[in-house]
Formats: structure tokens, sequence, C-alpha cells
């Protein structure tokens, strides 16, 4: 479906087989007016590459992964980037092998609340410029989510001028080498 701009809705996507897929790279890539798109249904169990999936998806506001089963996911490098997502969860889930998250929700204008609480992913090495210049990000919930190998943090949180809470008690960074301007830009945290 990359770059399929007029695509307002797929029909019977909620049939598509997909035990076997080990790469999603771009898979909704610029499908600028895809306005909604319930992938509850999809089988990730292999799935290893989801970067870019739905990176510059211009419509879609809401989206909930949290039902994905992340157990073979490598990266999830720009999954969001350049989207107008208001609300991703991916709470509750269990990502051993995801090493990469870098630009992740990055210039995502309208996303306003992430949810990361119970996010297992224990070889995380990359989550550098993740929410990066989204500029309406207010909330982050981190609660319990893993960070003991991040070595990478930089620009994480650069230019996010409306965020207001985040919950990162449980972060690690013991393992962290670049942390530059990780919270550059963020007047609004207490």
């Amino acid at each position: 479906f990359n770059k399929c701009h007029k695509l307002k809705e797929i029909k019977g996507i909620n049939k598509f087989i997909t035990n076997k897929v080990t790469d999603m790279n771009q898979m909704f890539q610029d499908c600028k007016s895809l306005t909604s798109i319930n992938i509850s249904s999809f089988n990730t169990t292999n799935v290893v590459d989801m970067s870019s999936m739905f990176s510059g998806a211009g419509s879609i506001e809401t989206i909930d992964l949290s039902n994905f089963n992340f157990a073979n996911l490598y990266t999830m490098d720009c999954i969001f980037e350049y989207s107008n997502i208001k609300f991703v969860n991916v709470s509750n889930n269990n990502a051993p092998k995801l090493q990469r998250l870098s630009r992740g929700f990055a210039d995502c204008p309208s996303l306003t609340s992430v949810d990361f609480h119970n996010f297992n992913a224990p070889a995380l090495v990359i989550l550098e410029q993740t929410f990066q210049n989204s500029f309406s990000l207010k909330e982050v919930d981190f609660t319990n989510f893993h960070t003991k190998n991040v070595g990478y943090l930089a620009n994480t949180f650069r230019n996010c001028i409306s965020l207001k809470s985040i919950e990162i008690n449980s972060f690690n960074v013991t393992s962290t080498h670049y942390a530059y301007r990780m919270f550059e830009n963020c007047g609004h945290i207490a």
C-alpha cells in the first residue's frame, strides 16, 4: 500500500493472513488519505521490521498496537514519523529482540499521547530522536519500560514544546552514551 495517496479505506484487511510475514517496512507509508485502519487481527509473530510502517500516513489519528506480538521484532525506526497520529497504544507487550526505535514518533504534529507502560524491550539500544519535533505531545507513559541497554537517547524529546508529563522513573541509563539535547525546548516539564 506504500504511497497509495488517495486510498481512504481498506476493506477486508482483517482477513489478511500475516503469520509468515517478516517485513512490514513501509507497508502503509504515505497513505495520506487513509483515515482509519483496524489491523488488530494481524499476526505479527514473525515480523522483524516495522520501520516506516505508517510514516507519512497523514489522516490516521489513533492506532492500537497492544495486540501485536513483537516476539521477533528488531526495528520500529520511523514507524509513525511524519504522520498525523494523535494517540498510540503499545502497552503491555514484550519485545525481547527490539533494538531500534529511532524517530519512531518524530515530526508528528498532532501526537498528544503515547502509552508504553509495561512494554518490555530489554535489548533496546537506540531511542534517539524518538519524539523529536512532535510539538503537541503532552504525555508519555513509560511505566515499567525497561531501558537498561539503551545507549542512544539524543534528541529523544527535543522540541516537544507541549510536553507536560512523562513517566520515566523506571529508566535505567547506566548504558547510555549519548543523551545530548534529550529534553531541549521542553519548557513545560516541571
